[in-house]
């Protein structure tokens, strides 16, 4: 895991050295793609291997918080150097890793509360429309024109590969109520972070230390809160079988590098609206990792398990309807 950590750090940084910013500019697009496709990876790893490891909220907020401490054992290690970076930019860095866990722990509630995961993701790609509502309010970010019609082709069309039973069905108020909070958080965690990696720039990988303890502070609040719960959680956690422990290290490490990829993509975007509306292209990745599975277990004789990545191909015609929106929106952004 550390190794991976390292590579990351290393492909996300070694242009900063070689490259000018034009360039910089142009490197954006494939790291942002990067994040989606990892938290996808995460997604299919859960249906099938890791669901049912986590019993609510407090469990996955947790074991993600802690993971982000991962980065910092490279420190003394040698492998990476931390140099603080300005002030503005710690502050912006920490209050934007609380933001992060924090919009979590709400995403993790409604799922964990109300079991609606098409609405879920639906009201959690909003953040795609809200980020930009938030870089204008916080420092009078405009786009042109073109920019905001992809973002809005963007979720719309990720929007549809979960809309399919309908929005406005009885449950909707209460789980949208859950979810404000985690679209507002997670929304300004990201203009914040924009902020972060202006105020230092060529430091990325300063700020994103500076992050990360603020999603381990964020956490540990969260620890506190709750102390015999949660010495009870690591207890059971402790307590897990070797294969269930490979396996949740494996979803929560790959879930981490995607983070890694998210923030320097923020890092050398234009502007955190792309970012969020890049990121809403999860379900298209789940479907294709889905498809490609569906054909390995068939050949491997695990029907079962072929049925259930089939699953999430029902509806394809309205989900080629949706790649072809996000697919428009993306190049209205990056054109």
């Amino acid at each position: 895991m550390l190794a991976n950590i390292a590579f990351v750090s290393f492909i996300t940084n070694r242009f900063a050295t070689t490259h000018d910013m034009n360039e910089l500019w142009t490197l954006w697009l494939p790291i942002a793609f990067a994040a989606p496709l990892l938290w996808a990876m995460v997604s299919v790893l859960d249906l099938y291997f890791v669901h049912g490891l986590y019993r609510d909220e407090w469990d996955g907020t947790l074991i993600s918080g802690a993971f982000q401490l991962l980065p910092w054992f490279l420190v003394p290690l040698g492998i990476l150097r931390f140099t603080a970076p300005p002030t503005e930019a710690m502050l912006f860095a920490l209050a934007g890793g609380g933001m992060f866990l924090a919009s979590f722990f709400f995403y993790f509630r409604a799922l964990f509360r109300y079991a609606d995961s098409p609405l879920i993701h639906v009201l959690w790609n909003a953040a795609v429309l809200v980020v930009p509502v938030l870089a204008w309010a916080w420092s009078d970010e405009r786009l042109l024109p073109v920019h905001y019609l992809g973002i809005a082709l963007a979720f719309v069309g990720s929007s549809l590969f979960a809309a399919r039973d309908g929005l406005l069905r009885r449950g909707f108020l209460r789980v949208a109520g859950t979810m404000v909070w985690a679209v507002l958080l997670l929304s300004a965690s990201m203009v914040l972070q924009k902020e972060a990696y202006r105020y230092a720039s060529n430091q990325f990988l300063d700020v994103y230390l500076i992050f990360s303890l603020g999603v381990v502070a964020a956490a540990t609040a969260l620890a506190v809160l709750k102390p015999r719960t949660t010495v009870a959680r690591i207890r059971r956690f402790a307590g897990f079988e070797a294969k269930y422990i490979v396996l949740l290290v494996l979803a929560e490490g790959v879930s981490f590098i995607g983070t890694v990829f998210s923030q320097r993509a923020l890092d050398l975007s234009p502007s955190p609206s792309f970012v969020a509306a890049i990121e809403s292209s999860v379900p298209v990745f789940v479907m294709l990792l889905s498809l490609l599975l569906t054909g390995v277990f068939a050949r491997l004789g695990r029907e079962q398990a072929s049925a259930m990545f089939r699953n999430q191909m029902l509806g394809w015609k309205e989900k080629l309807i949706a790649i072809s929106l996000m697919s428009s929106g993306i190049y209205c952004i990056a054109g």
